[in-house]
């Protein structure tokens, strides 16, 4: 079994799964970012996604590039993304 992992995943859940004999793939490997947005809303409704990310879009474009975005129900924090040492 193969598992992409995500830059949250702990190196110690890494270690354990290539431990036990599991493939693993870095997402940052594929895919190099240059900013991220994240949703988070109460409920799943697609068009309140897509008039949040309109907004955003239209707002605020000039600060996504190498930013992490969150969108929720209420607000829109925008913050660098955070590189370390080593990292593409």
């Amino acid at each position: 079994m193969k598992f992409l992992i995500d830059e949250n995943v702990g190196e110690s859940v890494v270690r354990f799964l290539v431990e036990n004999g599991y493939d693993i793939v870095r997402a940052k490997d594929l895919l190099p970012s240059r900013g991220v947005i994240l949703f988070r809303f109460s409920t799943e409704i697609p068009v309140l996604k897509i008039s949040a990310l309109e907004i955003t879009l239209t707002k605020f474009s000039h600060k996504l590039l190498d930013h992490f975005t969150v969108i929720s129900d209420d607000k829109i924090r925008i913050r660098p993304l955070i590189t370390f040492k080593g990292s593409k």
